[in-house]
Formats: structure tokens, sequence, C-alpha cells
């Protein structure tokens, strides 16, 4: 049986993902080693002006951000302005509201946002990483 890093560690990919790690967290810590292992080019911003920024010079597939409602509302207005084949096919929100805010989900046309709450469901982005690697190799097959 394949452990989850053999299993992640068995694909290799050219695309970028950025991870928003500040405030760093072990959940960020996890995250963006996860990706790593998962074979995929990781991009640490250290905050969320700095990660939009580096969606603008890098098209990554995936954008890792967190922070409270307004924090993350705010990179999800930056990322919204750009051109459709300059936003990231992905964003994952860490978040540590309670509560889900439905509107943050729809707030990037053409882009599907996933939000996590932290601690508990932080470990849905291994799902994410999970379909984008999929995804990955089928588009090379």
């Amino acid at each position: 049986m394949l452990s989850i890093r053999s299993y992640f560690m068995s694909y290799r990919s050219s695309q970028t993902v950025i991870i928003q790690t500040q405030p760093r967290t072990r959940i960020t810590d996890i995250a963006a080693n996860m990706l790593r292992n998962a074979g995929f080019e990781v991009i640490e911003s250290g905050s969320m002006e700095q990660a939009c920024r580096d969606v603008d010079q890098h098209s990554p597939v995936l954008v890792v951000i967190r922070g409270n409602r307004e924090q993350v509302a705010g990179g999800l207005d930056h990322l919204a302005v750009l051109p459709p084949e300059q936003r990231p096919a992905r964003i994952a929100i860490l978040s540590d509201d309670e509560t889900e805010d439905p509107c943050l989900s729809r707030k990037v046309p053409g882009t599907h946002v996933d939000v996590f709450i932290e601690p508990l469901q932080a470990f849905g982005l291994l799902n994410v990483v999970h379909r984008l690697r999929r995804e990955s190799v089928s588009v090379h097959n």
C-alpha cells in the first residue's frame, strides 16, 4: 500500500502554487510542505499584498490565502479584476472565522474557491491538491 507521501512524490509538475504564509501557522507550513511533496513549485508570499503581486507574475494554478474575512475579501477583490487568463484556476481560503461567508466563494468569476475553517477543515486542502494533481496528469497524458 502506498503512503500519502510516496503517492504524491510519484509526480512532478511545473505548475506553480502560491501560498500566503504570514501570519505563519502550523497549517500553512504543512500546506506548503504537502504541495511541494505533491510536485508543485511553491512560492511563499509573506502577505496578502505580496501574494497578489506574485499571482500577477507567476500565473499559479492554486493560491492558498488565509486571514480574517476583510483581508481575504480584499485579496479576492484584487484577483477578480485580473484578466481571466491571469486568474488562478483555484483558490483555497484557510479561515479562522467559524462561519463561512458564501459571498467569498463568488468574488472571483471563473475561479473555483474552497473555504476551509481552521483547524478542523484545513486538511480539506489535501483533496484540492489531489484534484489538481489528477487534472494535471490527465492533461499531460
